[in-house]
C-alpha cells in the first residue's frame, strides 16, 4: 500500500519525507474522491509538520527549523494543493496551522519565502472550499500582513483576499467578505 509506505517515510529530518508528500499529491490527483477515507489519517501529519517547523523557526536556530521538517514545508503546501477541495472537512484541524504560516511574525519567526508560498497556497486552495464558517480566522490575519506586514508582502496578502472573497458567501449581499473591504481598501 502506497500510503502505508508514505507513512512510514514521514520522519521530520528523513530524506524520504519530500518523496512522501510527493506520493501524496500524485495520489491525490490519481484517487480523486477515493483519497477521502485516508484523510483522516494523513492530514494531522501535516498539521503536525506546520507546528513543528513553527517552533523551529521560532527557536531562532537554522539547526532547529531543519530538524523540526521546516525544510518539508513548500513540499507539504503543494501535497495540500492537490488534496483540493477533499480537505474541506478537516479545514479546523488545518487553517490554524496554515494561517500562523502567513500571520505577521516575530522576530526569527517564519521566513519571507516560505510565508509568500503560504499565501500562494491559500489563494490557489481555498477558493474552491467553502469558507463562510471561517471568514474571520482567516481574513483576519491577512488584514494584519496588509497593516503591518513587511512590504514585499502586503501585495500578496491583498491578492489572496481577493481570491477568497468569493468563497465566502454572500453573492449580491455582500457576506463575509464584505465586512473587510472596507478594510483592505484602507
Amino acid at each position: 500500500d502506497l500510503l502505508a509506505a508514505a507513512a512510514d517515510a514521514w520522519v521530520p529530518g528523513s530524506p524520504l519525507l519530500a518523496r512522501a508528500l510527493a506520493l501524496h499529491a500524485r495520489l491525490a490527483a490519481a484517487m480523486g474522491d477515493d483519497m477521502r477515507p485516508y484523510l483522516p489519517d494523513v492530514l494531522p501529519r501535516y498539521a503536525s509538520l506546520f507546528a513543528g517547523a513553527e517552533r523551529g523557526w521560532g527557536s531562532g536556530s537554522p539547526g532547529g527549523a531543519a530538524a523540526a521538517g521546516a525544510d518539508m514545508v513548500p513540499f507539504a503546501l503543494a501535497a495540500l494543493e492537490a488534496l483540493g477541495p477533499h480537505i474541506e472537512g478537516h479545514l479546523p484541524l488545518l487553517l490554524p496551522s496554515l494561517v500562523r504560516l502567513v500571520a505577521p511574525a516575530s522576530p526569527g519567526g517564519v521566513p519571507t519565502p516560505v510565508r509568500r508560498a503560504g499565501l500562494g497556497t491559500l489563494r490557489r486552495l481555498l477558493p474552491r472550499l467553502e469558507l463562510a464558517p471561517h471568514a474571520s480566522p482567516v481574513l483576519h490575519p491577512l488584514l494584519r500582513l496588509v497593516d503591518t506586514g513587511p512590504p514585499d508582502l502586503v501585495a500578496d496578502a491583498a491578492d489572496t483576499f481577493v481570491a477568497l472573497a468569493p468563497s465566502l458567501g454572500g453573492g449580491a449581499g455582500g457576506g463575509p467578505a464584505a465586512l473587510f473591504v472596507p478594510a483592505f481598501a484602507a
